[in-house]
């Protein structure tokens, strides 16, 4: 059992597996995440620029503040929806999704040359209660943890398109 243990450790390690979390923020191993500058868009509609604000925060805090020399650019546009979940005999909801749909794509700072599109969704069920005030807090809690899934998504596709690009050199 020993000899097994053994092998299975040494064999683990000689598969060149490297783990993706490791290099995210610092843009170490071919994820330059430090040097794409953000460019959100949104229509006129409170909730969608509401959701870019949130959305580029958590990026700012997950990958870096500006940068004054981009290499990449990363434009999204979110859209933002609300379903309602659970039906009480009143017909009226007392659970909700808030929903971010969110286009993405990669550009080159210097060419202008997509690299990558995508788009990305991200979901946080909130409880509405029937005060109104109750309701706003929750929809904003509901916002906010959205649009930090947001992030995180846009982060792990956008390193795993230079982990990809890396290993294909």
């Amino acid at each position: 059992m020993r000899i097994f243990l053994i092998l299975s450790v040494l064999l683990l390690t000689a598969c060149g597996f490297q783990p993706l979390h490791q290099n995210i923020k610092a843009g170490a191993g071919g994820t330059p995440l430090n040097q794409i500058a953000l460019d959100s868009a949104y229509n006129n509609d409170a909730d969608n620029k509401r959701a870019a604000f949130l959305i580029t925060q958590s990026l700012r805090e997950r990958v870096s503040d500006t940068v004054s020399e981009p290499t990449y650019r990363l434009r999204y546009t979110p859209y933002v929806s609300r379903s309602g979940l659970g039906v009480g005999v009143d017909d009226v909801a007392s659970r909700f999704d808030y929903n971010i749909y969110t286009n993405y794509s990669l550009t080159d700072a210097e060419t202008g040359k997509v690299l990558k599109n995508g788009s990305i969704y991200s979901v946080a069920t909130f409880g509405a209660p029937r005060d109104p005030y109750g309701r706003i807090v929750a929809e904003g809690n509901a916002a906010e943890q959205a649009s930090q899934q947001a992030a995180d998504r846009l982060i792990t596709d956008i390193a795993l398109y230079f982990s990809d690009a890396e290993s294909d050199e």
